[in-house]
């Protein structure tokens, strides 16, 4: 009487597909998380800056390095992303000027960008006033001009503003700090009483650089550094920051 085969085979047969299901599922979770990876690289480095900024862009800075993004974009030193902007008249805005400054008149128009900087690459560092915004009112651009002017906000309206040349070369950022800021704009029209709001409600941002200059050494205050202890790099980097 013949016995029956043995099932013991059937365990380490078992084994190895459990063993083979487990590495296909890491292989296939390390691919995504990979492929996010160079996705979110992509939208930071240069392979959106054709895109996002053609070579022939009168918004391109001559003599830096383009880094751009949809949304944010980063040199591994500086992060910078745009959330939202709006385009408000002067008299609808709750600015602050020194005794000294010339106030605009009630029509001005305004372009207000909402942006996040982080800095990420372990120096010292502070955001001055290179930034630009580039507006199109169908394809055309519309003439933007940094608002140079030392403005703020009364009261609590949304956290602090760009530029700010009374503290300096501007706003300190230490490493790992982050600002939430305003950018102002303005939005020129032929004259005052041409300015419309109406009109401006229907430009669109099509993005938003800034200019760097430099990263790190020892921050001194008012805009100094000490470059002797810990070495000043001369970066020239444009962030583009398409919305």
């Amino acid at each position: 009487m013949s016995s029956r085969p043995s099932r013991s085979w059937k365990k380490p047969v078992l084994a190895i597909l459990v063993a083979v299901v487990v590495v296909a599922v890491v292989v296939a979770v390390v691919v995504a998380v990979f492929s996010v990876g160079y996705y979110r690289a992509s939208q930071t480095q240069g392979s959106t800056c054709t895109s996002v900024m053609p070579q022939n862009s009168p918004f391109k800075e001559s003599g830096f390095t383009q880094v751009c993004g949809i949304g944010v974009a980063s040199d591994r030193r500086l992060t910078i992303a745009v959330h939202n902007s709006l385009f408000l008249q002067e008299k609808d805005i709750p600015f602050r000027f020194a005794s000294y400054q010339q106030i605009p008149l009630p029509a001005e128009v305004f372009l207000l960008v909402n942006v996040t900087i982080r800095n990420v690459g372990g120096g010292n560092t502070d955001i001055g006033a290179g930034f630009q915004a580039a507006v199109l009112n169908g394809s055309s651009y519309v003439d933007t001009t940094q608002f140079i002017a030392n403005a703020s906000f009364t009261g609590s309206y949304p956290n602090q503003t760009i530029p700010n040349y009374m503290r300096g070369g501007g706003v300190y950022l230490p490493p790992g700090s982050r600002v939430d800021l305003w950018l102002i704009f303005y939005v020129p029209f032929p004259n005052v009483l041409d300015s419309n709001i109406v009109e401006a409600s229907n430009f669109r941002l099509q993005l938003v650089t800034y200019s760097e200059f430099s990263y790190g050494g020892t921050y001194i205050g008012n805009g100094g550094y000490n470059c002797q202890k810990v070495a000043c790099q001369d970066t020239h980097v444009e962030f583009v920051v398409a919305t």
